[in-house]
């Protein structure tokens, strides 16, 4: 039985780099305005958003072979262009045969009773949103992205590929090819999972600020009539009250 060393792999990997660097520039002459995706690193995933994007896509298909394949290719450097829309990507990958293969992915927005629910869920989680920001992970907010009823990763429903290939399955590997690239580009900010599912994390930020200053109020009114009962409202606001005259203040005692 064969088994694929270290070395195989490694003179597969620079041969289809050759090929994939060769038809890249045959392909620019005719399409100047392309943009490659180069990978610059080994890692496809450094941060938790790539790695946690890359696991969820064995879910949209069956045949995790198909998603070995397009990982090869895109390791190789076989996306030839790729843009993100505002609910959709288009990607040109190559391939085997003269003419590249055309790949588009759309992404179904958020439904509004699933995103009232994760803005009432993490109303209160200003500083999770602000780890978010800094591309860090708060360790807390797993479930808003990879929950499988109620997560910003999109579900076998909410999401659909369509390649110029023949082959017919539902995520074939020039598919894989970009949804790699895509968890690459998530990796780095976070912020555009939010955007593709037609929502912001603005909107979230705002509820979290609103719902705080609502607590903060709250436990203001609860503590005010034990404070006023015992404190001086002239020592609290640093005032002179004067009986049948409006509030004056001290700082402003001396004036004429």
């Amino acid at each position: 039985m064969l088994t694929t060393t270290w070395h195989s792999r490694y003179n597969l990997n620079s041969r289809l780099k050759t090929k994939f660097r060769r038809k890249l520039n045959t392909f620019q002459k005719k399409c100047p305005n392309i943009t490659p995706f180069m990978v610059k690193t080994k890692d496809m995933a450094s941060n938790w958003w790539g790695k946690a994007w890359n696991a969820n896509l064995k879910k949209y298909t069956f045949n995790t072979i198909r998603l070995e394949k397009g990982k090869l290719l895109f390791k190789c450097e076989a996306l030839a262009d790729f843009k993100i829309n505002s609910d959709h990507i288009k990607a040109i990958v190559l391939g085997s045969n003269i003419n590249p293969y055309k790949v588009k992915i759309t992404f179904e927005p958020i439904s509004e009773t699933k995103w009232s629910n994760i803005q009432t869920l993490y109303a209160g989680s200003l500083e999770s949103f602000e780890k978010i920001l800094d591309n860090q992970f708060p360790n807390e907010m797993t479930d808003i992205f990879t929950n499988k009823l109620s997560g910003l990763f999109p579900s076998q429903k909410e999401i659909s590929f369509n390649c110029s290939c023949s082959d017919r399955v539902n995520l074939c590997k020039h598919t894989a090819v970009a949804l790699y690239a895509l968890g690459v580009k998530i990796d780095n900010d976070p912020k555009l999972l939010f955007e593709l599912r037609g929502v912001s994390i603005l909107d979230l930020i705002s509820k979290s600020i609103h719902e705080q200053r609502k607590n903060i109020l709250k436990k203001a009114r609860n503590k005010s009539p034990k404070v006023l009962k015992d404190t001086n409202l002239s020592d609290i606001f640093n005032i002179e009250i004067q009986q049948g005259r409006s509030l004056q203040s001290s700082g402003n005692s001396n004036q004429h």
